[in-house]
């Protein structure tokens, strides 16, 4: 995360590069269609898709970028930079503290997510990075916590307490 959404992705790219070629790759293997000749201006909709078969790469991944085609008509570049293409099969938000917020709460909606797990990118010392964890802990997971998507406090006073002994989130 960072405080805005190009510094995110130009830290994402960074850090994690992934070659335009793997990105082709990637929408190829989840959608069954070819982008490489297009522009990357020229926007994808749900009409430039084949149906789904059964030699696709990862179903949930398919539909979740079949969706956002369906819901957004991006561009090539808007698909090639999604979650589902730039991830090794992970959901990889790269991208403001509210952005953050707004995919969480959707995931969480839908009820296709029960954790998250923090791998931010950047040292503390790269003006980059943008602080990822503080971003996270002074503005995501106050607003998580106020949706009631992450508890506020534990019953128990151990983890043992907290997971076994009829803790459980308050």
């Amino acid at each position: 995360m960072a405080p805005t959404y190009v510094q995110a992705m130009a830290l994402y790219n960074r850090l994690e590069p992934r070659t335009m070629e793997q990105k082709y790759t990637a929408v190829e293997k989840l959608l069954g269609v070819d982008i490489r000749n297009k522009n990357l201006n020229d926007t994808l909709s749900i009409d430039d898709l084949p149906p789904i078969d059964d030699s696709i790469w990862s179903i949930t991944h398919t539909q979740l970028l079949r969706r956002y085609i369906t819901d957004n008509t991006p561009t090539i570049t808007e698909v090639l930079n999604r979650p589902e293409i730039i991830s090794n099969g992970h959901w990889v938000i790269v991208g403001t503290a509210q952005m953050a917020i707004d995919s969480i709460c959707e995931y969480w909606d839908m009820g296709v997510m029960d954790g998250i797990v923090l791998a931010p990118k950047g040292a503390d010392d790269d003006l980059d990075a943008g602080h990822s964890l503080d971003i996270f802990f002074d503005d995501v997971l106050p607003a998580l916590v106020a949706r009631g998507i992450f508890p506020s406090a534990y019953a128990g006073d151990t983890f043992f307490d907290r997971m076994c002994n009829d803790g459980g989130i308050k």
